[in-house]
């Protein structure tokens, strides 16, 4: 028999899972073969080693009352934060609100009506002038085109550099 099926055996001879029969076989094998003999005592020093390594450490109460009151005041600074998060976007919006209802009132009372028929609205007439363009200006334009199309290729490839890092 391989040596890894015996320690299989062996171990569940030790942990008490197997059978009352598998129990008499493997302690009748421990007691007449010298290979199991020797495979049980390697395993039961194993195994007290384990155990005497591995005992619970005793904590104290003040141990664990401090590790408490770490998570309490951090659970307190996550909530106060979300708190001042929530209050400052609270305020923006209703900064912005209160300025759309201010410039649409201001727009209607300067409209002198509220009633808004296309026969008595008319729209300004704007005049404007005609302008003389020098000949080199569809090359500047172009080149700043060009410029411009340059900065967004290399914004868009930094993006995606820095999301791979």
């Amino acid at each position: 028999m391989q040596q890894e099926a015996i320690e299989i055996q062996l171990w569940e001879y030790l942990d008490g899972t197997c059978t009352v029969e598998e129990k008499a076989r493997i302690s009748g094998l421990i007691a007449t073969d010298a290979r199991w003999k020797t495979c049980y005592d390697e395993l039961i020093s194993f195994d007290q080693g384990l155990r005497r390594d591995m005992v619970a450490e005793k904590t104290t109460s003040g141990f664990t009352d401090n590790v408490i009151a770490v998570l309490d005041a951090s659970t307190s600074q996550f909530a106060a934060r979300k708190r001042m998060l929530t209050l400052s976007i609270r305020a923006i919006a209703a900064f912005f609100i209160v300025s759309i209802v201010l410039l649409l009132t201001y727009a209607l009372v300067d409209a002198g009506s509220l009633s808004f028929s296309p026969s008595e609205y008319q729209l300004p007439e704007i005049h404007v002038p005609e302008l003389q363009l020098p000949s080199y200006a569809p090359f500047i334009a172009g080149l700043l085109a060009v410029i411009m199309l340059l900065a967004v290729g290399d914004n868009i490839l930094r993006g995606k550099n820095t999301h791979r890092a």
